[in-house]
């Protein structure tokens, strides 16, 4: 890389450093030097920049020793008006210097940054002068990096107090926001905090303003004054281009009694913000992230999204089609929007109608799914609050709730199947064909293909779930035998293959001397062998009073450690155990360990096997469970699990399996389903 023909004062005393004896985070620091003279030339000046942040700054959580002897020129050349890309300069000194406060032990009180500190105390007042500079971008970037300079708390407040009169909007925005930033980590007695509150308590309303009184005193500030200020003129869409609305839910917050605003918000970014922004649809991440929180929330948007399926902007379009896809149910009386949208120029736009109407089980999401390789094997899991655009699903999400359209669809996935042979695809499809159960009959010479293949055991699996149904596709004598044969030779496909033998023929021959075996092993604690006993469970729930003569052993299994009752292996054990002898106490006892984070808000994949058990488990069950169960169905927030359209996704699968289970036990009123799907709408 080419480096300036002279080294400014900024860098005087480069050389006096003997750099290869300190480290970055790629080893010897040779090579900071020659990033550091980079920095003065125009063109190679944003290459350097990235590639002091990538080795000398890194991720954070520590201070190198080649990031403490860089810090002063960083500085120096921050403060030089001859040096271009000052403020990226500038925002890598800040980043060092918001380490100083995220940093934990023992990291923090290590040599190199101690260093770091000294550098940046010594500096303070060259960076306070910078939000006078006469670039308006150092004076912005110098508001943020004030926030981290409170070793002159006094002197910080007094430079942004200033800067909060400054002549570009831009710099006065970030200033107040900055001295808001800042007000928490005062001295609550101190002269600093006392000027915070007298510069935020005068000026013009606006949103920025707002925001800085409410970091100020958290809570001071009413959502409706939030979401009134949204179209303040001080805050232009060149300044927020995405996260405007973003940044205002966070100030609303999370808490329950905020759904009215963070609705208002929504609604407010889908037909006033969005508009403002040239093509981004990324705002609409908030509207999802609003669904996700609340149901009736979903029911109150959809009009709005569909709006935007005609939005000249591919990008949204394709945003409203994959909202309204998470959206599911609610957005049935949509049906024919989302069709039309299926025939979009945009491939995005496309994709996620088609996938809108297959989780509705519409028929018209057949034709586009048997012309088209629309959608990957791969899926996306995340947890948390967030909700991603990118997030799409896979095959096999697309396909399971299409059931009723088995016929239609086969062709294309036996075909699909037969080409396969890759672990991910054979897995994909040999789940939906084994979501659609009996439909799926037809698939049942591809599935024995794969019982000679390292496929065996998803073949097995879904030969299972067909049931009776594969036997009467014809060959039933050739499938048992097939089946037997696998069963027989051991290897990973022998338990499912046994499974299916006794699901499709009903021999339970090897079967129980599968599970017997595992029995005999079940002493193994390991990680793996306890995902083992979950199958294990469940082939044991098949074979039911078969299998009677082993309940000692499962019991013991179960009982050896009641910490584990939340999880998969005990939950299927247990209800195995049930099944077994037609005693429901201890099958209770965990299905009520399982179910308490629904208490609390939140619910995983072993709580809605547990509400598929529920309806099996007789009239104890509804003594016990009934309350929490109608609590499902009725609540407003939603359970949370996944982050995304998944979460939204698995919420309505809880809910309805909660009331599904009411139902069969007759307990559920009449206009349950309606209130679950449309509360507050």
């Amino acid at each position: 890389m080419p480096i300036s023909d002279h080294a400014p004062d900024a860098l005087a005393g480069l050389d006096d450093i003997d750099w290869p004896q300190l480290l970055h985070a790629y080893g010897a620091a040779g090579d900071v030097p020659r990033w550091l003279r980079a920095l003065p030339d125009p063109e190679h000046a944003p290459a350097a920049l990235d590639d002091l942040d990538a080795a000398v700054y890194h991720q954070g959580g520590a201070v190198y020793s080649a990031g403490a002897a860089a810090l002063p020129f960083l500085i120096a050349l921050a403060c030089d008006p001859a040096v271009p890309h000052r403020a990226a300069v500038l925002e890598l000194v800040g980043r060092f210097a918001a380490l100083m406060h995220e940093m934990r032990e023992p990291w923090r009180s290590a040599p190199s940054a101690e260093e770091c500190r000294e550098h940046l105390r010594a500096g303070t007042g060259r960076l306070l002068r910078l939000l006078s500079d006469a670039d308006p971008a150092v004076r912005q970037t110098a508001a943020g990096v004030a926030v981290s300079l409170r070793n002159a708390a006094d002197d910080v407040v007094s430079a942004l107090g200033r800067a909060a009169s400054d002549a570009e909007e831009a710099v006065r925005v970030a200033a107040v926001l900055a001295l808001g930033a800042l007000a928490p980590w005062l001295d609550p007695a101190g002269t600093a905090l006392a000027g915070v509150r007298r510069q935020l308590a005068a000026g013009p309303e606006s949103l920025a303003l707002l925001v800085a009184r409410n970091r100020l005193a958290p809570g001071s500030v009413g959502a409706a004054q939030f979401v009134a200020a949204l179209s303040d003129p001080a805050l232009v869409p060149a300044l927020f281009p995405v996260n405007l609305v973003v940044w205002v839910g966070t100030e609303i917050g999370q808490a329950p009694s905020a759904r009215t605003d963070r609705t208002a918000l929504a609604r407010h970014m889908l037909t006033t913000t969005l508009p403002r922004f040239a093509r981004s649809a990324s705002p609409m991440q908030d509207v999802g992230a609003a669904m996700l929180r609340w149901r009736s929330v979903t029911a109150d948007l959809v009009p709005d999204i569909v709006r935007l399926l005609d939005d000249p902007v591919a990008e949204r379009r394709a945003a409203a089609a994959h909202l309204l896809a998470a959206a599911g149910e609610v957005s049935r009386p949509h049906a024919h929007r989302l069709a039309a949208t299926a025939g979009d120029p945009d491939p995005a736009a496309r994709r996620c109608a088609v996938w809108a109407l297959a989780r509705l089980g519409d028929p018209r999401a057949v034709d586009p799914l048997v012309r088209s390789d629309l959608f990957a094997v791969s899926r996306s899991y995340s947890s948390g609050a967030s909700y991603g655009m990118w997030n799409v699903p896979g095959i096999a999400d697309v396909l399971t709730p299409m059931a009723a359209h088995a016929g239609a669809l086969l062709p294309a996935v036996r075909l699909r199947l037969r080409d396969a042979a890759d672990r991910p695809t054979v897995f994909s499809l040999t789940e939906v064909l084994a979501a659609w159960g009996a439909a799926a009959a037809p698939a049942v010479p591809e599935l024995v293909a794969l019982l000679d293949t390292p496929h065996a055991a998803q073949a097995g699996t879904a030969l299972a779930a067909i049931g009776p149904a594969a036997g009467f596709s014809g060959g039933a004598g050739d499938l048992a035998a097939a089946l037997a044969r696998t069963a027989a030779a051991g290897g990973p496909g022998a338990a499912s293959a046994a499974l299916a033998l006794f699901r499709v023929a009903g021999d339970h021959g090897p079967l129980l001397a599968t599970v017997t075996a595992e029995l005999d092993g079940a002493q193994d604690d390991s990680p793996m062998a306890r995902s083992g006993h979950m199958l294990l469970g469940r082939r044991l729930a098949a074979l039911g009073s078969l299998a009677e003569h082993h309940a000692g052993r499962v019991f013991a299994l179960v009982t050896q450690d009641p910490r584990r009752w939340t999880g998969w292996e005990c939950v299927e054990l247990a209800y195995a155990h049930h099944r077994m002898t037609g005693d429901a106490e201890l099958c209770l006892d965990v299905f009520a360990a399982a179910l308490a984070p629904v208490r609390q808000g939140r619910q995983y994949s072993v709580t809605r096997q547990v509400l598929r058990h529920l309806a099996r488990a007789g009239g104890a069950a509804e003594q016990r469970f009934a309350a929490d169960l109608r609590t499902v169905v009725t609540r407003d927030e939603r359970l949370a699990d996944s982050a995304g359209w998944r979460g939204v996704a698995e919420d309505d699968e809880a809910r309805d399996l909660a009331l599904a289970v009411l139902r069969r036990w007759g307990a559920a009123a009449p206009d349950e389903h309606d209130d679950a799907h449309h509360a507050g709408g």
